[in-house]
């Protein structure tokens, strides 16, 4: 069960409940949301919780340490809306769309998480491997060096889970597929391609929503518009080209 997104900004000296982690985090990820992970410091993080700029280093060493932490915990809920979306019964097409409306209700409700995701920095750590596409996909990380600090240690966790996330959504779309017409095409290296393929199309969509650029009745119905629209034109459209 998902938690309530909503994240309520504390003027300074409000900070009294004592989870110092949890204050910064969500500090972290309303000023994402409202700014982009590249438009504040560590001391307006700092500020917007009501803390001191020294607070922070009780659990976090760095701005994008903080920002790791947070696209993990994103990578770790999307994880659960997919793996929710393959406990429910039905055939290959119905999943797909389930799964898509399932990543635009999970952009809905997360649009902070889903923003640091995909778009915080990795800076200067690792050496810049990180920004390596090379380095890209679920063996892109075997021949990085150890950590060298928490930030780095952070940063590996968060590209695990999201590659986590992806596996789960490959994994799901070819054990659905077996049997069916698209199963070929599917199956191929693992289900990664088409997962990959699919996977660009909910997150563009999301994003577009996110940022107001389709109408907004496309949220009808947690988004029952992107099967007529997009999933069930694009497999018919699938299965016309494996036939071919």
């Amino acid at each position: 069960m998902m938690v309530n997104p909503r994240i309520s900004r504390k003027p300074a000296g409000a900070y009294h409940h004592g989870d110092l982690r949890r204050a910064l985090l969500d500090s972290a990820l309303e000023l994402a949301r409202t700014r982009g992970p590249a438009g504040f410091t560590l001391a307006e993080i700092c500020r917007t919780a009501g803390v001191s700029q020294a607070a922070p280093y009780r659990h976090f060493e760095s701005k994008e340490h903080i920002l790791a932490v947070a696209a993990r915990e994103g990578f770790t809920r999307l994880t659960e809306t997919i793996r929710a979306a393959i406990g429910e019964p039905a055939g290959f097409g119905n999943l797909v769309e389930r799964l898509a409306r399932g990543y635009l209700c999970f952009a809905r409700e997360f649009p902070a998480h889903l923003t640091v995701m995909f778009t915080h920095t990795t800076g200067e750590h690792y050496k810049g491997a990180l920004g390596d596409p090379c380095k890209a996909g679920p063996d892109g990380l075997a021949h990085l060096p150890p950590p060298a600090n928490r930030t780095e240690e952070a940063l590996l966790d968060s590209w695990r889970a999201g590659q986590e996330s992806f596996l789960a959504f490959a994994l799901a779309l070819v054990e659905a597929a077996r049997g069916s017409p698209l199963e070929a095409r599917v199956v191929n290296e693992d289900g990664r391609p088409f997962a990959a393929a699919c996977w660009a199309m909910m997150h563009g969509v999301a994003v577009l929503w996110l940022e107001h650029m389709i109408p907004s009745e496309w949220e009808r119905d947690d988004f029952m518009m992107v099967g007529d629209w997009i999933v069930r034109p694009w497999l018919a459209g699938m299965q016309i080209s494996a036939s071919d």
